[in-house]
């Protein structure tokens, strides 16, 4: 799954894609900042995701579902940097300059 740009995206079928931040952490939800400065995405947690690695901070690709009542329902979350792509060993920050 290779994807550019990482940030808010719905698509035709209702699906919500939120790759950044997880700016808000509670036991029914989280809330992704976008990496393009976008509007939040806060995804309800339906039971049986794991968030026990996810913390205020961590940089996740999320995905979920548009509901009826603009709530959206986590599908897929994948943390960034744990293990994923890279040399493994992130202890220094890793963020460009842009001028």
């Amino acid at each position: 799954e290779v994807q550019g740009g990482g940030d808010h995206r719905q698509s035709q079928s209702g699906e919500i894609e939120a790759a950044g931040a997880v700016t808000a952490l509670s036991s029914g939800s989280l809330t992704v900042q976008p990496r393009d400065g976008g509007t939040p995405v806060t995804f309800v947690d339906p039971t049986g995701f794991d968030l026990s690695g996810v913390s205020v901070g961590s940089v996740v690709d999320a995905k979920g579902t548009q509901n009826a009542d603009d709530t959206v329902t986590l599908t897929e979350l994948e943390v960034q940097g744990s293990g994923s792509r890279g040399s493994g060993g992130d202890s220094g920050s890793s963020g460009g300059g842009d001028g």
